[in-house]
């Protein structure tokens, strides 16, 4: 099978259009590779048959499945960490002394784009360590991927040691269990303050009430979606976020060239985001 740019294009916006994903013209044969996996699945022999069923006759399976394998989910416990290290010591403590003043107990995350689930699982071994009194806050966490089969990991909280290799000896004897020689599980009270639901960002917009999150976390996710697509969840980011709430982005990510809402705000070595 071949692909020939027409019906890259065809599929390319088409893969935009339910995910947000833009994929440049460079990109062609990674997906031919992929698309003719998927072909190989179907029984189908001809790219415009393929084609054809995904525009007229796919109730949005296939193209979910196309777009699982192309999408890209390597991660680990405590990425970048120079921004979490912001995270933690700058933007929480600022967010937690706002909250004592008007006597808020939540602290509501959501990480976007969350993949097998390091990102979330970090995020609440930053808030147990740095929250004075966690047991007192009620802590939401709430992981967000479009890839259904990344999620089924990250539900299961099951590691080997390699995406573990930037976490602390002891955090690793606090937050999780050896269940094999190099094999981890995350614990129970660990994993009982996140849920992880399979959803695009593009269509959180009606499924999460305004003003929700204190932080939301979309790290090395919008570099793959065009203009339109990040104006589009950056205003829904907006509206999500509560007032003097933040957005931790990728570090070569940037909002200023598609939206003014946000502050700009250097904390420690690293740029955030505050919505005023």
């Amino acid at each position: 099978m071949q692909l020939d740019m027409e019906q890259f294009k065809k599929i390319r916006d088409l893969i935009n259009s339910k995910s947000g994903i833009f994929l440049e013209d460079k990109k062609m044969y990674f997906l031919e590779k992929r698309i003719e996996d998927r072909m190989k699945e179907m029984d189908v022999d001809n790219i415009d048959e393929y084609i054809n069923y995904l525009k007229f006759y796919d109730n949005g399976t296939e193209i979910q499945k196309l777009i699982e394998k192309i999408t890209i989910n390597e991660t680990y416990f405590f990425r970048e960490f120079e921004q979490l290290q912001a995270f933690a010591e700058e933007c929480l403590p600022e967010v937690e002394r706002f909250k004592n003043r008007i006597r808020d107990r939540n602290i509501r995350v959501w990480s976007a784009g969350c993949s097998t689930g390091e990102e979330p699982y970090t995020i609440s071994i930053i808030l147990h360590e740095m929250l004075e009194n966690p047991d007192l806050w009620n802590i939401y966490i709430l992981g967000t991927d479009i890839n259904g089969k990344v999620l089924e990991v990250a539900k299961k909280g099951v590691y080997d040691e390699r995406v573990l290799k930037h976490v602390a000896k002891t955090y690793v004897e606090k937050y999780f269990d050896r269940i094999k020689y190099n094999v981890f599980k995350v614990r129970d009270f660990l994993k009982e303050k996140i849920e992880f639901v399979q959803s695009n960002i593009l269509d959180m917009d009606k499924k999460i009430e305004d003003d929700f999150f204190d932080f939301i976390f979309c790290r090395n996710v919008l570099i793959y979606f065009d203009d339109n697509s990040r104006k589009k969840a950056l205003d829904i980011f907006y509206k999500k976020l509560k007032s003097r709430g933040f957005i931790l982005l990728g570090h070569s990510e940037s909002v200023g060239r598609i939206t003014d809402k946000f502050n700009y705000r250097k904390m420690r070595n690293y740029y955030v985001y505050q919505k005023p």
